[in-house]
């Protein structure tokens, strides 16, 4: 039977939303420079095995990593703009008037 999501895209999706709520946990948790710092670091860290998995691994199993590469990168991004977003709308909600 073939479904909307099949098992491997599940999963695929499953890593990106766990990446994205990850961050948006360390957000509550810890300092904004340092939610950066591991935000960005992640990304770096998941276009340097995405181009790996390509070039130095190759055929179907470079391809999966890829997969995974590209689903924490996207889970990362949605992440940091989630954690700018809400820094940005709590500055100007919470703006004093004088």
């Amino acid at each position: 039977m073939n479904n909307l999501f099949s098992d491997e895209s599940f999963t695929l999706l499953l890593v990106g939303f766990v990446i994205t709520l990850i961050i948006i946990g360390l957000d509550l948790l810890f300092n904004k420079r340092i939610v950066y710092i591991i935000s960005f670091s992640l990304l770096l860290v998941s276009i340097i095995t995405l181009f790996c998995s390509i070039f130095l691994i190759g055929g179907w199993t470079g391809m999966g990593i890829g997969f995974y590469c590209i689903s924490v990168f996207i889970g990362s991004l949605i992440g940091i703009l989630l954690v700018a977003l809400t820094s940005l709308t709590s500055k100007v909600l919470f703006r004093k008037k004088f």
